[in-house]
C-alpha cells in the first residue's frame, strides 16, 4: 500500500515540475532563429561601404591610346606606348608611318640625302664629300679634303674626279711653283683693301709716317719726284 502511495507522489511530481527542459521546442527554435537574423542584420550594417571597382589596364581599350603599331605598358596606371617598329618614322603616341627612304633610300641616288614626309620620299644634295656630277647623281668631291693639294689661296675646282687649281686669291701672286706668295703692295688690313684706296693712302703718306708701309710711302714719292724731273726737262 505504501509503494503504490509513493508511485502516486512521483506521478505527480513530474506532472509539476517537469524534466528541467523547455515545454515548447518550436518556441526556442523561433527564438533562435529571430536572433540569428539580428546578428546577421548586425553585421551587414557594418560592413556596408559600398561596391568596390575592379582595376581597369590602361592598355585594354584602343591600345592605350597609342599607335596599332607600337606596344602598351601599363605603369601604375598609365599607358606607355612603344616605340614604331623598323621602317616606320615617329612614335606610339603622336602615330608612326612608313618612312620611304627606309627600302632602296627612296629612290634617291646612293650618295644623296633622303628625307621622308607622309611616306614621300624627297631626294636632297650629294652627302657630305660627294658633289653633283652634272647627270643627277653624285660624285666625289677631290677639293673637300687637303683643298685638292691646290694652295690654301688658290680656289680648287673638281670635276670628274679631276682637279683644277685656279689663280691664286686678290693679294697674292703665282711663286712660279704652284703656290702662293703674298703681294708686296697688299696692305697688312686686306679686309679692306682696294686698289684704289690704297694708292690714295700712298701718295697721302709722310715720309716720316711710322704706320705700316713706310718704305714703299717714301719709294713712291721718289719715283715720283724723278718721274715729275723728267717730264719738266722734255
Amino acid at each position: 500500500m505504501r509503494r503504490r502511495q509513493l508511485l502516486v507522489l512521483l506521478a505527480l511530481s513530474v506532472a509539476a515540475f517537469g524534466c528541467g527542459g523547455n515545454d515548447n521546442p518550436a518556441e526556442e527554435d523561433a527564438g533562435n532563429h529571430d536572433a540569428s537574423a539580428d546578428d546577421a542584420g548586425t553585421d551587414d550594417a557594418g560592413t556596408d561601404a559600398g561596391p568596390v571597382d575592379a582595376y581597369v589596364d590602361p592598355c585594354s581599350t584602343d591600345n592605350g591610346g597609342c599607335d596599332a603599331l607600337t606596344s602598351c605598358t601599363d605603369d601604375e596606371g598609365m599607358a606607355v606606348c612603344g616605340e614604331c617598329p623598323a621602317g616606320y618614322l615617329g612614335d606610339g603616341l603622336t602615330g608612326c608611318e612608313v618612312d620611304a627612304c627606309a627600302t632602296d633610300n627612296g629612290g634617291c641616288d646612293a650618295l644623296r640625302l633622303c628625307t621622308s614626309a607622309d611616306a614621300v620620299p624627297t631626294c636632297g644634295g650629294c652627302i657630305a664629300g660627294y658633289q653633283e656630277d652634272g647627270s643627277g647623281g653624285c660624285e666625289v668631291d677631290e677639293c673637300a679634303t687637303d683643298n685638292g693639294g691646290c694652295d690654301a689661296h688658290r680656289p680648287c675646282e673638281s670635276a670628274a674626279g679631276v682637279v683644277t687649281c685656279g689663280a691664286c686669291e686678290f693679294g697674292y701672286d703665282d711663286n712660279g711653283t704652284g703656290g702662293c706668295i703674298r703681294n708686296a703692295c697688299t696692305l697688312a688690313r686686306q679686309d679692306t683693301y682696294e686698289p684704289d684706296a690704297w694708292l690714295s693712302e700712298v701718295r697721302g703718306r709722310s715720309a716720316t709716317s711710322r704706320r705700316p708701309g713706310i718704305a714703299r710711302s717714301r719709294r713712291v714719292k721718289r719715283i715720283g719726284s724723278s718721274w715729275a724731273s723728267q717730264r719738266g726737262a722734255r
